[in-house]
């Protein structure tokens, strides 16, 4: 085994043991149920969304890379790539989960400053469609049976500000301000999006944002409360907006779940609310390991040496 699969494969190891830890230090720090109080058919369905998410995420991921690269991507690497450094969110600032990708992009075909592009845009769409859904959602709801006002305008104004910042204009004006102090700048005004591509992989985050819903609605019914299902998608998502604003903490530790329990502390306990946010957590964690372990096995996996079985011209034979 060569140095560098044995460098990825401890690297892996690592991120597992980690994760281990903070999903079993959240689990006996805040859970306030029992595990048998649990029922462990939603869990399942919990895992479920969750590892799908991860899979959606890595194929928006390589959708995105081939809108920058204007040409189409093979879709193992850049998914297995995605799946390797997703683990990383988990520490802070989520550097290796983007750094990694910087880095080993040019290995998957893919250019620095494309991979860098993707990175902006893809923490701006998630941003907008997590809040335009949940506006959505709490809009909706708010019809049925009265969802708090402030909740809807701020997540207007967060998809506003989200959407706004991918559209070709305003990059355009914030690259010609920058370029003359960051030169480098100057290399990101090949890879900008236009509207229609804004609009096709807005469609697939919003998969991301259902799944997401899903999981902590699916949680909620495994805690026995079951809740309207619009309300817990938007508390959810609004949740997952604010854990990606606060950057010093990893993966929105702890923020998600204590926002999203203050959220549904008007419609049920809080204790319960805050035990499915940190059921979610758990059971993303575990799910997070499954594609970064087959991503990583599949380094481990040697294929067989090219052999040259044509015949000698006249002349090389000579």
């Amino acid at each position: 085994m060569s140095r560098n699969r044995v460098v990825q494969l401890t690297a892996l190891a690592t991120a597992v043991v980690v994760l281990v830890w903070i999903a079993l230090s959240i689990w006996s720090g805040a859970s306030r149920l029992s595990v048998g109080a649990v029922d462990w058919k939603y869990v399942s369905a919990v895992f479920a969304c969750m590892l799908v998410l991860v899979i959606v995420y890595g194929l928006a991921w390589w959708l995105l890379m081939c809108r920058l690269e204007r040409r189409r991507l093979a879709a193992w690497p850049a998914v297995r790539l995605f799946a390797l450094s997703w683990a990383g969110r988990y520490f802070p600032a989520g550097i290796p989960h983007y750094a990694g990708r910087l880095l080993a992009g040019p290995s998957a075909g893919m250019s620095r400053t494309a991979v860098a592009a993707s990175l902006a845009y893809e923490n701006l769409l998630v941003l907008a469609v997590g809040a335009a859904g949940a506006a959505l959602c709490l809009s909706v709801a708010s019809v049925a049976g009265g969802a708090p006002t402030p909740w809807i305008l701020a997540g207007l104004v967060i998809a506003a500000l989200s959407f706004g910042a991918t559209l070709p204009w305003p990059l355009r004006w914030l690259i010609d301000v920058a370029e003359p102090r960051v030169p480098k700048l100057a290399s990101l005004r090949g890879h900008i999006l236009a509207l229609g591509s804004i609009t096709w992989l807005s469609a697939a985050y919003a998969l991301g944002f259902v799944l997401n819903g899903g999981a902590y609605y699916f949680a909620l019914l495994a805690v026995g409360e079951s809740p309207p299902p619009l309300v817990a998608f938007a508390a959810y998502n609004i949740a997952g907006v604010i854990g990606m604003l606060a950057i010093g903490v990893p993966s929105g530790l702890g923020v998600r779940e204590a926002v999203v329990a203050a959220l549904m502390g008007a419609v049920m306990p809080v204790p319960l609310a805050l035990s499915a946010a940190v059921l979610v957590r758990v059971a993303g964690i575990a799910a997070d390991l499954v594609p970064a372990a087959v991503a990583g096995a599949s380094f481990a996996v040697r294929r067989p040496p090219v052999v040259d079985t044509a015949r000698p011209t006249m002349r090389e034979a000579a």
